[in-house]
């Protein structure tokens, strides 16, 4: 299962491999950190996201709604000249 989840810093959607998610902490500014499964267990990679550890829980279980096509951001590209 795969789910969407917010970078803080630029609101860029990532889109994340449930599978792999660890643990999910909050954090002091809001948000959380989500540990990944996916590195060595003495030093795990960290991925922060804008969504608040209740958030991530219902999207882990599927109990979040689903974003419609107008609710989710939309990234643009600049064309190469």
């Amino acid at each position: 299962m795969f789910i969407h989840v917010t970078d803080p810093v630029d609101n860029t959607r990532i889109l994340l491999n449930a599978s792999c998610v660890l643990m999910v902490r909050g954090t002091v500014h809001g948000g959380s950190a989500i540990y990944l499964s996916t590195s060595a267990a003495h030093h795990p990679d960290v991925l922060l996201a804008r969504e608040t550890p209740e958030e991530m829980q219902a999207l882990l279980t599927g109990e979040a709604p689903a974003r419609t096509m107008a609710e989710t951001p939309v990234e643009t590209a600049r064309p190469a000249h």
